[in-house]
């Protein structure tokens, strides 16, 4: 086989994408589980969606904290160098959320013991006549908790080995990859690292900010009556925004206002034009298949029997509310192209420093994809389409925004795309599998072909105060 096939290329940038360890898939593993855990279901799935008592509910959401804290710390020992020993780290987080794991389902049982005890009232397998003792009751409702107990222990099983392979010097942190980067010093990467622990971790700090700061919405008379005025999705998303984009300033330090005169700097009209009409078109191309597979079917076996498929059956205006998903794609696309980007393309090169723009903008996604509604296969579905739909976008958004030396052409795709897959107008949508494969191949098309006109391009003078490192 030859070194210049593309299987050969491909894993070998496969092989660099990974952790340099076989060990660090454990921490890495057990960390997100932890940190997603809190959203997933805590009760017996007898009780289901239905009877949920209020008392349970919050004392399971403040039991599970010391777990997404635990994560958050994992997150930590996993993507920087700790001042103390690395080997004290992954004790404190096993210890620290043990306790959690411990105490949910001690209150669990003071909560439903009564319910439990009496099979008769939920779906459970007992005889109708059966009444279960106190340690009956403790042993069915520890193995019926929900996935969230089953995701919580499986993460400190997976730390607990990590643990006792870094003890016996059989694992190292930080997490380490198979190729060194390059580019930039250890000391800026370390910015670096610690914006990405603080886009990822501190996302559910700021959801609770936003909750109490809405709180007076939420208690108004014509709110809590179930009647929505025109002026809560703007009111709502715009403190989501504004709170985010505080965040992703603070996280980026004192490179603040270069990143905000970077993903400011005014584009061409064509490159604003190029980043609504990339999504748009990736997602109109499947209503336009089967707009055209049914017409040639009505014209071949339903002429005059049938009415003729029209556009408007496929196809459809989007609603005046989702112009609302492009401030919060705004404020993602400044951290993500605008401060992210340029260092990650520096150190990790292009193709790989995208890749990991992909994976650390799908693990902003963690502390809000999650529900307790999902079942142990919904979790693992998400977790593994959800970065392999950022990575798949990330390269057109990236082509977007090296081509026009701003976020904003980038900015717009991304908004638009959420119209796309989020919006209740859409009559077909793309299958999340062929959006994905679009999404890379026109980012891989667009790299290729097109990247090294742009790059031997001079830059605008509006660009030259704000460099960016990787063009």
């Amino acid at each position: 086989m030859s070194h210049n096939s593309f299987a050969y290329r491909a894993g070998a940038f496969v092989r660099s994408v990974l952790p340099a360890e076989l060990s660090h898939w454990l921490i890495l593993l057990g960390s997100t589980f932890l940190f997603i855990s809190q959203h997933l279901r805590w009760w017996p799935e007898a009780v289901g969606s239905n009877y949920v008592p209020f008392l349970w509910a919050s004392f399971a959401t403040l039991l599970s904290w010391p777990l997404v804290a635990a994560g958050a710390a994992g997150y930590y020992a996993c993507l920087l160098p700790m001042q103390r020993g690395a080997r004290l780290a992954v004790p404190i987080i096993f210890f620290a959320g043990l306790s959690s794991l411990l105490a949910m389902p001690i209150v669990a049982f003071f909560v439903y013991r009564e319910d439990w005890a009496r099979p008769p009232n939920f779906a459970l397998e007992f005889s109708p006549h059966a009444h279960l003792s106190d340690s009956g009751v403790y042993l069915k409702l520890i193995s019926n908790l929900g996935p969230a107990s089953k995701f919580a222990a499986c993460s400190f099983a997976l730390v607990a080995i990590f643990a006792a392979l870094l003890i016996w010097g059989r694992a190292a942190l930080p997490v380490r990859l198979h190729v060194s980067p390059i580019g930039i010093p250890e000391d800026n990467n370390r910015a670096v690292m610690q914006f990405v622990w603080i886009m990822i971790c501190l996302p559910p700090l700021v959801r609770i900010l936003e909750g109490l700061l809405l709180l007076p919405l939420v208690l108004a008379p014509s709110v809590s009556a179930g009647h929505l005025p025109v002026w809560v999705t703007p009111v709502s998303n715009t403190v989501s925004a504004l709170l985010l984009l505080l965040l992703v300033l603070l996280a980026s330090g004192h490179c603040w206002r270069e990143t905000l005169q970077r993903s400011f700097h005014m584009p061409p009209m064509k490159d604003l034009g190029l980043g609504a009409l990339i999504p748009a078109a990736l997602a109109l191309l499947w209503p336009l298949f089967w707009l055209v597979h049914d017409r040639i079917l009505w014209s071949a076996h339903h002429w005059g029997s049938r009415p003729e498929p029209l556009p408007a059956s496929y196809f459809a205006i989007p609603a005046a509310a989702s112009l609302w998903y492009f401030p919060p794609a705004l404020v993602e696309e400044i951290a993500w192209r605008g401060y992210l980007q340029p260092r990650f393309i520096e150190r990790y090169g292009l193709w790989r420093g995208i890749f990991f723009i992909g994976i650390v903008w799908g693990a902003f996604h963690l502390s809000g994809d999650f529900t307790f509604r999902m079942t142990t296969g919904d979790v693992f579905f998400h977790l593994f389409s959800r970065p392999l739909g950022t990575v798949a976008e990330s390269y057109a958004l990236a082509w977007l925004t090296i081509r026009s030396r701003s976020v904003l052409p980038a900015a717009l795709a991304h908004g638009v795309f959420n119209i796309f897959v989020a919006d209740p107008n859409m009559l077909i949508r793309t299958p999340w599998w062929l959006s994905d494969l679009l999404w890379c191949a026109a980012g891989v098309l667009l790299l290729t072909r097109y990247l090294p006109s742009i790059l031997n391009q001079p830059p605008s003078p509006a660009s030259e105060s704000a460099p960016e490192p990787a063009l």
